[in-house]
């Protein structure tokens, strides 16, 4: 490697170091943060393909709104555990500050997120003993594509349902590790079958002109109780 190669990368290092710094001073999670994104450019030693990279994830990062302590603790989550993502659009007021009360939100946090078997979602249409995979327009929160799906838009949706499982009941992949494992992921009493509750981590919410907003399952739960139970009194 000559000098003129080696101060090239030198620079564009820099220049990763500068994206991570200036994202954290105004408190938003970068792309550059992520576990892959630090890994992935201790790995490279070479111009073309050290470049390759951050182009790919510059050109997302734009799009990448949401709060530092958030999606530090996403990335931190998806270490352990395997993270899907649903991304939809929900009857929400964007203009109404904090927990948003919305019936169909309340309805996934409190009841579990029900599986329609898109035909043409991740993982295809594979069914278990008739029962549908994770298949439901879920993506795994793994690599430089998961995080990509995580921050960028799809059918222009305004809400993305973050689930949690742990590695031994749901592969990196999205997939239910064994068929005996179905009724540990899913309440069967509904139809379709549910995601249960307990994986419900939270949800993003996009608001125009503001970072994403996340809110964990229980707050929301709380909230859309307390307002239905006032509603009662009056």
């Amino acid at each position: 490697m000559n000098i003129f190669e080696k101060k090239k990368i030198l620079l564009l290092r820099e220049k990763i170091e500068l994206k991570r710094k200036e994202a954290y001073r105004v408190g938003r999670f970068s792309l550059f943060h992520t576990k892959f994104a630090i890994e992935k450019f201790s790995q490279l030693n070479d111009y073309k393909n050290l470049k390759y990279f951050y182009d790919i994830i510059e050109g997302h990062d734009k799009n990448c709104n949401i709060p530092y302590n958030v999606g530090i603790s996403i990335d931190r989550l998806a270490t352990d555990n395997t993270v899907l993502i649903h991304r939809t659009n929900l009857s929400l007021d964007k203009s109404k500050n904090g927990i948003p009360e919305c019936e169909e939100l309340y309805s996934i946090m409190k009841d579990g997120l029900k599986n329609y078997g898109h035909l043409n979602a991740y993982g295809g249409s594979a069914n278990l003993n008739s029962l549908p995979g994770l298949s439901l327009t879920t993506t795994p929160l793994i690599g430089l594509a998961g995080y990509i799906n995580l921050v960028s838009s799809y059918k222009n949706n305004d809400a993305t349902i973050l689930m949690a499982f742990p590695k031994e009941l749901v592969n990196s992949q999205g997939d239910i590790v064994d068929v005996s494992y179905y009724p540990k992921v899913y309440d069967l009493s509904d139809n379709p079958p549910r995601v249960k509750r307990e994986y419900m981590l939270g949800v993003l919410l996009k608001k125009e002109g503001k970072y994403d907003e996340f809110y964990l399952r229980d707050d929301i739960i709380n909230s859309m109780e307390k307002t239905i139970e006032g509603e009662k009194t009056h």
